[in-house]
């Protein structure tokens, strides 16, 4: 009688957990389906949302918000690296911009030297908290700039401020610094003739 009180409870512990394991399961099946609507709700019921939006390549931009009368001035502050031979101004010191509204500034920059040089430039943005919300759709500084002996260029920068813009920011400034990357740039285009004469001599 006892083993038979032994195998019953062991019977009806394999039945619990086999019960525990189905439920698991489905659950497993069920939260990837339900866990969106859920969120959503969340979501509306708590006012919050942390959803990033999908974009799709070429579409048109949407506003964050309806804050796109709002105006901010954005400053534009331009030098070279004492090592680097060159000036770099920007076309104007500021300009009025509204959320989401793209602009287009030219920065001049001329090699004063006797011979090519390769600059990089490097931007900041400050205050700080604009950094994200500052969006460059063209850029200068997405590239090397090579300028021949005493070549002079216009290089434009294309910009907005997305919606989202701190609203405690009034004044913002763009600057760029740059630097000589001349002997940088040698080095990389370098090293694969190397690599080249070395297979020809195999």
């Amino acid at each position: 009688m006892e083993n038979d009180t032994q195998t019953s409870q062991q019977q009806a512990n394999i039945k619990k957990h086999v019960v525990r394991l189905v439920i698991i399961v489905v659950a497993m099946l069920i939260f990837p389906f339900a866990s969106v609507p859920l969120y959503n709700s969340f979501c509306k019921w708590t006012g919050l949302n942390g959803k990033l939006p999908l974009i799709a390549a070429g579409a048109p931009r949407v506003a964050a918000s309806d804050d796109t009368a709002r105006v901010v001035t954005v400053e534009f502050v331009a030098d070279a690296d004492p090592g680097l031979p060159w000036t770099l101004r920007p076309e104007t010191s500021q300009i009025k911009v509204h959320l989401e509204e793209s602009k287009r500034m030219i920065f001049y920059a001329e090699n004063h030297s006797g011979k090519s040089v390769v600059a990089r430039a490097v931007p900041s943005i400050s205050p700080g908290q604009a950094a994200t919300h500052f969006k460059k759709t063209q850029c200068f500084c997405f590239d090397a700039i090579n300028l021949k002996a005493g070549e002079k260029v216009e290089m434009p920068v294309v910009f907005y401020l997305d919606g989202s813009f701190p609203k405690d920011i009034s004044t913002v400034t763009l600057a760029y610094k740059v630097f000589n990357v001349t002997d940088k740039v040698n080095v990389i285009e370098a090293k694969p003739a190397v690599s080249k004469a070395a297979t020809s001599n195999r």
